[in-house]
This record gives structure tokens, C-alpha cells and sequence, in this order.
């Protein structure tokens, strides 16, 4: 697995209000962030400190909400997504994927979002 700051990715687009970078500090309701994802797994870690309000993360893939969750105090890690990785004779979800891979990642995300209530 390869971890790397949000300075450090090419297409990291903070929206509403928010403050600093890395980290960012999204604490206003409606904030959030966009991002464009080359890679197999996505994890996010969060940092959360809160007395009153607890803070709610809701997780879209391509428009489609498939995941709403609390943050837990202190310091999580959260599993979102997983994809196919590349196989012989194709192109997997770490390249341009061709055709096969296109229907191999399509059934793993329909299937993904399926489990979500």
C-alpha cells in the first residue's frame, strides 16, 4: 500500500469551507473533498476530537452515495473502496483498463454498492 499526503496527489479539490491543507480541517457543515482516484483501494484517515456534535462523513463513487458513517474519536482508518488489480493479458484498475477490465471493475462496484443500505 502506498500512503501519500493530500499535498502530495495531482487532483485534490477541497470544497465548502475549510482550513489548511495537510491536514485539512473540515469541521463546516457541507465541506468536503473531491478527488480523482488511480489505484485499487482507497483508504482515508480521519483525525476527530469533539465534545457536543459528532461529525458524519457521507462517501460518493461517480454521484452515487455508498456510504455514510460517524467519525470515532481520535485517530481512524477507513477502508472505501477496493478494485480489481491488473491481470495477464489486460489492463487492471492501476492502468488505462481495456474492456475486460472495464466489466470486471463495473461488477465489483455494483456489487459494492449493492451491500449499502
Amino acid at each position: 500500500m502506498q500512503k501519500a499526503a493530500l499535498s502530495a496527489l495531482p487532483a485534490v479539490r477541497a470544497l465548502g469551507r475549510h482550513a489548511g491543507r495537510d491536514p485539512l480541517t473540515l469541521y463546516w457543515t457541507a465541506s468536503g473533498i473531491e478527488l480523482l482516484f488511480d489505484g485499487a483501494e482507497l483508504w482515508v484517515d480521519f483525525a476527530c476530537d469533539y465534545a457536543l456534535y459528532e461529525p458524519w462523513v457521507s462517501v460518493e463513487l461517480n454521484g452515487a452515495r455508498y456510504a455514510r458513517f460517524a467519525v470515532s474519536p481520535g485517530q481512524s482508518r477507513v477502508w472505501l473502496l477496493s478494485l480489481p488489480a491488473t491481470t495477464a493479458g489486460t489492463y487492471g484498475a492501476r492502468s488505462h483498463p481495456g474492456t475486460t477490465a472495464h466489466r470486471a471493475a463495473a461488477e465489483v462496484l455494483t456489487a459494492f454498492l449493492k451491500e449499502k443500505p
